[in-house]
Order: C-alpha cells, then sequence, then structure tokens
C-alpha cells in the first residue's frame, strides 16, 4: 500500500517534467516563437506561477516558484499544492514540496509524505533516464527544464493584442494557439504514437495562450487555459508563469544522499537504476 502511495505522488512531478516535446529548434517567425527562443539562450532564470484546476465542479488551486539551469538542465522548484490536497494529509506537514532535476535525475521532498517514508529519508530521488518508456511517460528520459518554453515554438496564429505595464515595464501582449501535435516530429519516434494518442485523448488540439514580451524582446508572462474534455470528465485548468532575474547564477545540486530514497523502482515498469 504504501509502495502504490509513493508511486502515484511520483507521476505528477514526471508529467510536468515531460510536458514539452523535444528539442528547441530553429528560431521561427513567429513572434511568440521568437521570444522563447531568446529566453532560452539567456541560460539562467527565475520563474513564479499560479494554476487553479476545476474537477467535477470542484475548484482546487496551487502554485510555487523557482529558477532554471538551462545549460546544465537543471531546475529548483517549490511547489504549494493548497487544496489539492486534503487537509487529513497535510496537517503537521504543511502544503509545500519541493523538486530538484540534476543530471536528469528527480529529487522530490514532500514533507506531508515524510511520516511514510522508509528510514526517515525526506527526499525521493526518481532516475529519469531509467523511467523512459515506463507507465506511459516515455518522452521522460529527454526531461529539460525549458520544455514549457519549447512548446511556445509550436505558436500559431498569433496576433499582437496591444501593450500593458507589468511591473511597471511595458510589455507586448499578444495572443496565439500552441499546437502540440504540430511538434510531434521532436518527440522520439519510440514514444511518438503514445504522445498522440495521450493528445487525441485529452481533447486537446490547440491551447490558447496570452504572451507578454518586454522591450528585450524576453517572455516575461505567459497564461493559459486548457479544457482537457470527455477524457477528464471536462475538466480544466488556468495557469500564468512569470519569468524574470535572467542571467543571474543559479546552483542547483542533489540533495545529500544519506537524505534520499530511490523511489524509481516504485514506477511501474521502470528499468532497474544503475
Amino acid at each position: 500500500m504504501r509502495r502504490s502511495l509513493l508511486a502515484v505522488l511520483c507521476l505528477p512531478v514526471l508529467a510536468f517534467l515531460a510536458a514539452g516535446c523535444g528539442s528547441g529548434g530553429a528560431l521561427a517567425l513567429d513572434p511568440v516563437a521568437s521570444a522563447a527562443t531568446k529566453t532560452q539562450q539567456t541560460g539562467t532564470y527565475a520563474f513564479d506561477f499560479t494554476a487553479s484546476l476545476h474537477v467535477l465542479g470542484k475548484p482546487l488551486a496551487f502554485g510555487g516558484s523557482g529558477k532554471v539551469d538551462g545549460p546544465n538542465g537543471a531546475l529548483d522548484m517549490t511547489m504549494d499544492f493548497g487544496s489539492l490536497l486534503p487537509a487529513s494529509l497535510t496537517q503537521g506537514g504543511g502544503t509545500t514540496a519541493e523538486v530538484r532535476l540534476v543530471d536528469k535525475v528527480a529529487y522530490v521532498n514532500l514533507p506531508f509524505l515524510a511520516s511514510k517514508l522508509p528510514s526517515g529519508k525526506p527526499w525521493l530521488k526518481l532516475d529519469l533516464s531509467a523511467l523512459a518508456g515506463s507507465a506511459g511517460l516515455g518522452s521522460v528520459g529527454q526531461a529539460d527544464p525549458q520544455q514549457y518554453l519549447q512548446q511556445l515554438l509550436a505558436s500559431k496564429n498569433t496576433q499582437k493584442v496591444g501593450t500593458d505595464t507589468i511591473g511597471g515595464e511595458q510589455m507586448t501582449h499578444y495572443r496565439t494557439t500552441i499546437d502540440p501535435a504540430s511538434r510531434l516530429g521532436d518527440v522520439p519516434a519510440n514514444v511518438r504514437a503514445q504522445v498522440r494518442k495521450a493528445l487525441q485523448q485529452l481533447g486537446t488540439k490547440g491551447i490558447p495562450a496570452d504572451v507578454w514580451v518586454d522591450s528585450n524582446g524576453l517572455l516575461r508572462r505567459e497564461s493559459v487555459s486548457v479544457a482537457f474534455g470527455q477524457a477528464l470528465q471536462g475538466a480544466t485548468m488556468s495557469m500564468t508563469m512569470n519569468l524574470h532575474d535572467f542571467g543571474t547564477t543559479v546552483s542547483v545540486s542533489a540533495p545529500p544522499a544519506d537524505e534520499v530514497f530511490d523511489a524509481t523502482s516504485l514506477v511501474p515498469s521502470a528499468k532497474p537504476s544503475s
């Protein structure tokens, strides 16, 4: 029972890390795709986000913040699961968690599950290379902390809405549509059919997005709303992400080995971790 619970909690983290589709690709003429590319090229930056879900008529909210080291493929993110977690689970442990991505290994700290982890170790280790192809998460081995920017390379029908002042800066506001299916060619061939099937089941043929770009051509805010259709009983999700502190020093390291429990084997069909 304990192993099953840990596996279920690991999957959303893997899904977050595998959300993108492949590498950055060439600079596109679309202004949103161009801003996403230029933002990736800054190498490091910080971000914060807020999100809300409506599932079976019930509103749920969560959010977080973090920092990205693009050249080294590293990420350090703190999430507050808020109303996603029942009060019975968070008593004494709070609702926050931390995720670190280092050398294609994800380390997850879930304080609200501390009492359920083996040997009192606070960190779960998930070897993403070993998990490639398991539990329908074939692209997770390609995990890249900048994948949400790479998704914007699939922007189409972009229109300029106008200019807005955000955080005291004037920014250009664009409205676009992200077409994940158009970048299936970037997905590894061995999992392309799985990704195509998942997109069809979710019914997300195009994801509307609002994007704000600053005077330096950097993406500063993205807001998306997704309706998942009948596959998830009409669930919807809205998320707004802000990017800032470009080019600053970012250092992400793995937790001490004696504080880590390797949970890779808890995910169904995972290959043995080396």
